[in-house]
């Protein structure tokens, strides 16, 4: 599969309708993850493992569904074995 009908099945969409904006999401959660676990570059999603892979789901679903930088009336918490769990053993220990 590739990473945007992974992430339209992640988010039961069902159309075409997003898949601009949600190609775009793809490049940007894949850049994050590169920089997050400390990779020069960024690798194809489908090369990923498998928990890599669905930490770039999660964070794509993280940026289509809050794509305004101001939430007004809700409350945020971040969820335990979440994004961070994921790729925590594919971060390059920098010293």
């Amino acid at each position: 599969m590739t990473a945007l009908t992974d992430l339209k099945q992640h988010l039961e969409l069902l159309d075409d309708t997003e898949d601009s904006q949600l190609s775009r999401i793809i490049v940007v959660a894949l850049a994050t993850l590169a920089n997050d676990i400390g990779a020069e570059t960024t690798a194809e999603y489908e090369n990923l493992p498998a928990p890599l892979q669905h930490a770039v789901l999660m964070k794509a679903t993280h940026l289509f569904w809050n794509r305004n930088p101001v939430l007004v009336d809700h409350s945020m918490v971040r969820l335990a074995m979440g994004y961070d769990d994921l790729i925590a053993p594919y971060v390059r220990q920098v010293c």
